[in-house]
C-alpha cells in the first residue's frame, strides 16, 4: 500500500514538478565569439576590417534508439540542406583534411603532425600516439570507405531500400564530390559530440536569398539556423597582403603553441587566427575575448530559460604607420619594373608578335590591380612599336616600352618609369 501510495504522489501529484525539474537540468553554453581588432594605416584608413556574414550551423538534436537511424536522420537533414545552400549559389563549409585529386581519387591535403591529428579526431583519439597501426596508415580512400559504413556515418546507400531513401530525403546514390563533402559534415559534428548541443557551421558568408529559404522552412531542417558572424575584409588586398598577411582557422601545431605558454587554453579547433604578416605577429593584440552564454534547454534543445551570460571583448585595433597609397605605388612601380626587364630580355631572340602576346597578358595583369586605364602605344603616336602606357589611379603615367613614345618624348631606362602627365 505504502508503494502505491509513492508511486501515485509520484506520477500524478508531482509528476509535472518532476518532469519540468528533469528538463531545467540540461544545460547548454555556448561561445559568444569577440570580433577582431581592425588594422588601420598612418591616415586612418582602414586596410583590414570585419563585415557582417551569416553561417549556416548544424546542430544534432535528435534523439535516437539506434545507429541506423542516427544516420538517417543527419545524412537526411545535412543533404537537403547542403542542396539547399549550393542551388542558392553557396557553397558548403568542409575545413577537411581529405580532397579528389587530379587523378579522380581520394588523398590527404595535410601531412606530418597535422595529418596525425586529423586521423586521431577522426577516429576519436585524444593522443595521437593511441592510433592503431592501420588507422595510423590508412590511405585516404580506405578512410572514406571506413566511414562510408553502417557503423560509422552509413553514407553507402547500397545497402538501403529505396522507400527508406525516399523517407529521408536521400538520393539513390552519392557522387563523389556529394560523398566527400557530407564525410566532412558529419565528422565535424561528430567532433563536438562530446559536449550535446554545440552548434557545427556547414556554411559561410551565405546570401540573403539563401537565408530567406532556410529561415522560411527551419521545420524542414531540424537543428538548422543561421547566425549572424564576421568576416575579415582586406582593402587593396593585392598591394598590402605582404604586410598584412591573412587569417584562416588554426592549424593542430597552431592550436597546441597558442595554448601553450601563457595561452590558458583559450584557442578552440574552430578558431580563425592570424596566418602571417601582422595578422599573425598581433594576434593576442587583435584577437580579443571571446564571451559565454548558458541556458537551459529541454532534451529537443528547446530554449527553457537564460541563466548568465558574459559578453566578448572586442579585439584592439592596430594603427600602422605605413602610408596606404605609398604602399600600393612601390608595388606597381616594382612589379612594372620587372615585367619592363622581363619585356627586354624576351626581346631579343622573339618575334614581335611573340612580344606584343606578352606585353598583352602584362595589360591584363595590371588591369586587375587597380590601374583604371591603358593605353597602347598605337593609339598614342600611330607607331607599330611595341609598348604600353599605363594611367594609374594617382593619375601619373606610367610608361613601358623601349622606345620613344610621343607625345612623352621620354625614353624610360632599364626599369620602367612613372612620368608626369
Amino acid at each position: 500500500g505504502i508503494l502505491i501510495q509513492r508511486l501515485y504522489t509520484m506520477q500524478i501529484i508531482n509528476g509535472e514538478k518532476y518532469l519540468t525539474d528533469f528538463t531545467m537540468q540540461i544545460k547548454k553554453e555556448t561561445t559568444l565569439k569577440s570580433t577582431r581588432g581592425n588594422i588601420y594605416d598612418r591616415d586612418g584608413n582602414a586596410v583590414a576590417y570585419n563585415k557582417l556574414a551569416y553561417n549556416v550551423t548544424y546542430e544534432d538534436v535528435g534523439s535516437y534508439d539506434t545507429t541506423r537511424e542516427r544516420n538517417f536522420a543527419m545524412n537526411g537533414s545535412l543533404y537537403q540542406i547542403m542542396k539547399v545552400i549550393e542551388d542558392g549559389g553557396d557553397q558548403v563549409y568542409t575545413n577537411y583534411a581529405i580532397d579528389i585529386g587530379s587523378d579522380g581519387q581520394y588523398e590527404f591535403t595535410r601531412e606530418g603532425f597535422n595529418l596525425l591529428r586529423f586521423r586521431a579526431d577522426i577516429f576519436g583519439y585524444a593522443d595521437t600516439e593511441d592510433l592503431k597501426t592501420d588507422e595510423r596508415n590508412c590511405t585516404a580512400e580506405e578512410m572514406m570507405q571506413t566511414l562510408s559504413t553502417k557503423k560509422w556515418y552509413g553514407i553507402d546507400l547500397s545497402v538501403y531500400t529505396e522507400e527508406e531513401l525516399q523517407e529521408y530525403g536521400l538520393p539513390s546514390s552519392f557522387t563523389k564530390e556529394e560523398q566527400l563533402k557530407l564525410t566532412a559534415l558529419r565528422s565535424a559534428v561528430a567532433q563536438n559530440s562530446y559536449q550535446k548541443y554545440v552548434t557545427t557551421t556547414i556554411a559561410k558568408d551565405i546570401s540573403k536569398d539563401t537565408v530567406a529559404v532556410i529561415m522560411e522552412n527551419k521545420d524542414r531542417y531540424p537543428g538548422v539556423d543561421v547566425e549572424e558572424d564576421s568576416i575579415r575584409v582586406y582593402e587593396d588586398g593585392l598591394y598590402m597582403a605582404p604586410l598584412i598577411g591573412y587569417t584562416g582557422q588554426v592549424s593542430a601545431e597552431e592550436l597546441e603553441e597558442l595554448n601553450g605558454e601563457n595561452g590558458n587554453g583559450q584557442y578552440s579547433s574552430s578558431d580563425i587566427v592570424g596566418k602571417s604578416g601582422l595578422e599573425k605577429y598581433f594576434e593576442k593584440e587583435l584577437r580579443g575575448q571571446n564571451g559565454t552564454k548558458t541556458v537551459y534547454v529541454d532534451n529537443l534543445g528547446k530554449v527553457l530559460k537564460e541563466d548568465s551570460e558574459v559578453a566578448p571583448q572586442a579585439g584592439n585595433d592596430i594603427h600602422l604607420t605605413i602610408d596606404r597609397n605609398l604602399q600600393i605605388a612601390g608595388i606597381i612601380t616594382e612589379s612594372l619594373s620587372f615585367a619592363y626587364n622581363v619585356c627586354v630580355e624576351v626581346r631579343q631572340g622573339l618575334e614581335p608578335v611573340l612580344v606584343d602576346q606578352l606585353m598583352m597578358q602584362t595589360v591584363q595583369a595590371f588591369r586587375m590591380t587597380g590601374c583604371q586605364h591603358f593605353r597602347t602605344v598605337e593609339e598614342i603616336n600611330g607607331t607599330a612599336d611595341v609598348g604600353i602606357v599605363f594611367i594609374p589611379l594617382s593619375g601619373n603615367v606610367v610608361v613601358l616600352n623601349e622606345y620613344d613614345l610621343q607625345p612623352y618624348r621620354k625614353k624610360p631606362s632599364a626599369a620602367a618609369g612613372i612620368f608626369p602627365q
